[in-house]
């Protein structure tokens, strides 16, 4: 396999944690170049959204090679507010679990923590949490188990640095209380933003417009989100995100040419083995024969086999259906991304047909 055993680790945007031991750890050997090079994928899209990460990870790794998949800005937003309607519906879905199931998940996770309590002494009390959540599977209820956010909710009770967050869902009766407003929170349960329909995205997106004009009309860097920032920056806003020639000229400082492939999405649907063979020669392996037609199927059907579930717990989607954005949603996008888009060109020297 070439890909990380998780479908995004997010090392290099997420304080990395563990150092670059743990990180390796968590990258198979995909593919030997020669007797002291390897090849192996992280795939996290974030990246490109932290000002520090294309230096951190040039400076970590510099050899490694950076591909940028570049998709028509008005799909892309339009594209991830459908995902977060999947998305929160998911979210919902597992919180109406939870409190069918309250009872039951709070007496088995009660009589783990009770059971836990002799090791507190030895170990401390993270390591209680950590054994406490490597037990729930034992009594948990099976609807809950059976759900695509289970591996999530136990994977968060307690971070990777050990930060014990199981204390964020305790009562006063220091019992666990997944429907805690800071349990929901934590575990991205609540309704946090309204997805409901396309008039709430427009007036969302029109408010992030407001704030990304401010910093781009200043100080662009003042547009990233700074390294220990919360995610609820501008970086997590939908325009900021379609924003590429920011994003690409803070990564080509620090990147060199030969080691960063931009890939448009339309052509890398249209002709795969060709926008392929850009990474294989990046990465020195061998290029595929562009005359073979290339199996998309059997790519997709090895991706779902490596990271089962990874759509329904997101909302992401291979092939999206979702109904059309309306013509003044439309219009506000094409016509706030045309002056970027044309920066994106600039930049790069070639266009993008159909932006």
């Amino acid at each position: 396999r070439y890909s990380s055993f998780e479908k995004e680790l997010h090392f290099f945007d997420s304080g990395m944690t563990g150092g670059l031991h743990e990180y390796f750890e968590k990258l198979p050997v995909a593919s030997r170049v020669n007797a002291s090079r390897t090849v192996t994928i992280d795939s996290s899209p974030s990246y490109i959204l932290k000002q520090h990460v294309c230096q951190s990870i040039h400076s970590a790794m510099p050899d490694a090679v950076v591909v940028v998949v570049l998709r028509n800005p008005v799909d892309r937003a339009w594209s991830e507010h459908n995902m977060m309607v999947r998305q929160n519906d998911n979210n919902m879905a597992f919180h109406a679990a939870l409190r069918h199931h309250y009872d039951e998940l709070v007496c088995c996770i009660n009589h783990l923590m009770e059971s836990e309590k002799p090791s507190v002494l030895k170990n401390g009390k993270v390591s209680r949490l950590r054994n406490v959540r490597a037990m729930l599977d034992t009594c948990a209820p099976e609807p809950l188990k059976e759900h695509s956010r289970w591996s999530f909710f136990k994977k968060s009770l307690v971070s990777s640095n050990g930060e014990d967050r199981w204390s964020k869902c305790l009562n006063n009766e220091d019992t666990f209380d997944p429907l805690s407003p800071h349990c929901k929170s934590l575990f991205g349960i609540e309704n946090s933003a309204n997805y409901e329909h396309s008039q709430s995205f427009l007036a969302d997106i029109r408010a992030e417009a407001e704030h990304l004009e401010i910093c781009m009309s200043t100080d662009e860097s003042k547009c990233f989100i700074s390294p220990g920032a919360s995610r609820s920056d501008l970086s997590r806003h939908r325009l900021f995100r379609g924003a590429y020639a920011m994003q690409l000229r803070n990564c080509m400082r620090s990147i060199p040419g030969d080691k960063l492939v931009i890939i448009e999405s339309d052509a890398l649907r249209a002709r795969p083995a060709q926008s392929l063979n850009k990474i294989l020669r990046a990465t020195g392996l061998t290029e595929l024969d562009e005359t073979v037609p290339f199996d998309t199927d059997a790519a997709w059907a090895t991706f779902h086999e490596t990271y089962p579930g990874f759509d329904e717990l997101t909302g992401w989607r291979v092939n999206g259906e979702y109904e059309a954005m309306d013509e003044e949603t439309e219009k506000f996008l094409r016509e706030f991304f045309a002056p970027l888009n044309e920066e994106l060109f600039q930049l790069l020297g070639e266009r993008f047909e159909h932006w």
